[in-house]
This record gives C-alpha cells, structure tokens and sequence, in this order.
C-alpha cells in the first residue's frame, strides 16, 4: 500500500479503500 500512497495523495487512497 506504501507504493499507492506514493503515486497518489493519502485522501484519494482513503476514499478508494
């Protein structure tokens, strides 16, 4: 999940998840 939170911003895997 570090690689995602890499590409894009936190709140965007937030939501994502």
């Amino acid at each position: 999940m570090k690689k995602y939170s890499e590409i894009l911003p936190l709140p965007l895997l937030s939501g994502s998840v």
